[in-house]
């Protein structure tokens, strides 16, 4: 079951109501939860379901039935708000987006924002029942940002921390409360290999959706350069992290 953000008047006091009937299950909260809530959240900049103390009512509902969040990729800010700025259509049709809206407005970029916000935030410090699934964005990006988010938490250690300091370092972070799910033409073997863990990947199976394939179970084929203990975490086990089973 999930938790779906509706509307741009719901303020905290509704998410955390609407949390509540759901119990304990799944949030659906994505990239797209990005605009303005209510009047407080306007009069404070705010842009994004975030980390931000202000949200706090909300990730205590979620960490107390012990939910996984999921991001789903999804149309919200980037297309409307960044490329103009390239002289693109802030409102293409889907199928008609240029090259450049596809590699900086539909993924990469929205959900590296919204995870390292949620990380240099301290949000799983504060909600450790916490756990985030990543759908349909790929995963070859993940070593390279865990690596980047590392750097700039030592280059911003003199700056604001939204939450409080980090007590471990984002990749530590990264690896025990988010997963991601990589698509079938990824390279999921160098991924793992170039991240030094597999608990941060698992397997999606949405056929016809990106991240899936018509026979889920030739995914498995995918991983056959990895030892059994990194297979079975991929196919079996993170995923249980995510429905409380592990």
């Amino acid at each position: 079951m999930g938790v779906q953000l509706p509307g741009p008047d719901l303020c905290p006091g509704g998410a955390v109501a609407a949390g509540s009937r759901r119990g304990r299950g799944r949030a659906r909260v994505g990239p797209g939860a990005g605009r303005p809530v209510c009047d407080a959240q306007r009069r404070s900049g705010l842009r994004s379901l975030s980390a931000d103390p202000y949200f706090d009512p909300f990730w205590s509902r979620l960490n107390e039935a012990g939910a996984s969040v999921a991001y789903h990729i999804g149309e919200f800010w980037y297309n409307e708000h960044i490329a103009p700025a390239w002289g693109l259509d802030p409102e293409p049709v889907f199928f008609e987006m240029s090259a450049w809206q596809w590699q900086h407005c539909w993924g990469e970029r929205p959900i590296q924002e919204t995870l390292s916000a949620l990380v240099f935030g301290n949000l799983f410090g504060r909600f450790p029942n916490i756990h985030v699934v990543v759908s349909e964005f790929g995963a070859e990006w993940v070593p390279h940002f865990v690596r980047h988010m590392d750097k700039s938490r030592g280059m911003g250690r003199r700056g604001p921390w939204l939450g409080g300091k980090l007590k471990d370092r984002p990749s530590v972070v990264f690896q025990n409360h988010i997963r991601v799910c990589p698509y079938p033409e990824d390279d999921v073997v160098k991924i793992v290999t170039d991240l030094g863990q597999s608990d941060s990947i698992v397997m999606g199976s949405d056929f016809p959706h990106g991240e899936g394939m018509a026979n889920p179970a030739e995914f498995a084929d995918l991983l056959e350069a990895l030892p059994e203990d990194d297979r079975d975490k991929i196919l079996r086990r993170n995923a249980l992290v995510l429905v409380g089973r592990a």
